[in-house]
């Protein structure tokens, strides 16, 4: 009996054993599903496929995309415990508040970076940025001689040298900061400038010289590159992607110098029964190559490094990462603290 058992022992271990080897890394994670709450649209069906189902391939973990995240939601989830969803997409400034408030698992990079592949100015404290996105201004090219091209907010401002319409976005935020670069402030400098009254005055009284210019205050994105388009305006500020993807088809050109980058950041409720599993999902983004993929679909990728490497040169020049160092980073703190005043201001010097 004893030489029976001992055959049937190894012989049971060894199928453990194949069956463990056959499912791979997978085996760990087969049971677990995340749910990733972001805006949707045609970027969340590119992250489905270029970076959410790669990374379940390579995992087993299923990856769920649900729609319209918000900070309400968000607030009534780590007061409740009840999690519908286990990370969710943030802008800079939502990101702010969600920390204020302690709603944000803090990131353990040794599971969601262990390679260290992100630069430092992506990994934030609670969340991680997963794509960039910018404000610049497009000029129509058949309106100005070769070699006398717009190249600045100066040059944006400057209607003698540079004449037609102007468009502009009705947002305090980013046009505070152009105009005081406009006037001759560097890039450097804009949020120390605009942390004084006097700062603040200065950038107002240069919008008062462009303000008879702008013949459109757009709030939707479609509207700028129609104006833009059309011929309704020789230049307009707009998000990147739009002036890109207008470049294709009309005689256009993106100013990138002098453009205010911003980030969406995935980040993690805090008290997700899950937070070790979503952060490890966490290094979905750190793949140079998938995230090109997703940036030819829609030109807004992360800051990981090489992404250029695997895309036409045309397309990574046009890219908000890749135009990073020539770009004033939007500083969601000092938004957070005077938003309110200041949009009030705005909104009173608009009907002026």
């Amino acid at each position: 009996m004893k030489k029976q058992h001992r055959f049937k022992f190894p012989t049971r271990r060894a199928v453990l054993v194949w069956a463990a080897l056959s499912l791979g890394s997978a085996t760990a994670f087969a049971e677990t599903t995340l749910t990733i709450n972001g805006y949707g649209g045609a970027s969340w069906d590119a992250i489905a496929k270029y970076i959410h189902a790669p990374y379940t391939a390579d995992t087993g973990v299923k990856v769920v995309n649900t729609t319209q995240p918000n900070l309400a939601q968000l607030k009534a989830m780590v007061e409740s415990g009840e999690m519908i969803y286990e990370a969710l997409e943030l802008s800079t400034q939502e990101y702010v508040t969600a920390v204020k408030n302690g709603w944000l698992e803090e990131i353990d990079y040794s599971l969601a970076d262990p390679e260290n592949v992100q630069p430092p100015e992506a990994k934030k404290s609670h969340g991680v940025v997963f794509s960039t996105f910018s404000t610049i201004f497009g000029y129509r090219t058949d309106k100005f001689a070769p070699g006398k091209e717009p190249k600045s907010w100066a040059d944006f401002w400057n209607v003698k040298d540079f004449p037609g319409s102007r468009a502009m976005q009705n947002s305090v935020t980013t046009n505070l900061e152009f105009a005081l670069m406009a006037d001759g402030v560097p890039k450097e400098d804009v949020y120390k400038v605009l942390a004084t009254d006097e700062g603040i005055d200065r950038a107002f009284r240069k919008l008062d010289e462009i303000k008879p210019h702008v013949v459109k205050w757009w709030t939707a994105g479609a509207e700028p590159v129609q104006l833009l388009a059309e011929g309704e305006v020789t230049m307009t500020t707009s998000w990147s992607g739009r002036i890109f993807d207008l470049a294709k088809t009309k005689p256009v050109k993106a100013v990138w110098n002098q453009g205010i980058i911003d980030y969406a950041i995935m980040a993690i409720p805090k008290g997700n029964k899950l937070a070790k599993e979503t952060m490890k999902y966490l290094t979905a983004w750190n793949h140079p190559e998938r995230i090109a993929e997703f940036a030819k679909v829609t030109p807004y990728p992360n800051l990981v490094p090489g992404v250029e490497n695997f895309l036409p040169p045309e397309v990574a020049a046009n890219l908000p990462s890749t135009n990073a160092s020539i770009q004033l980073a939007a500083d969601s703190d000092f938004w957070d603290s005077r938003r309110d005043a200041l949009l009030e201001r705005w909104n009173a010097w608009l009907l002026e």
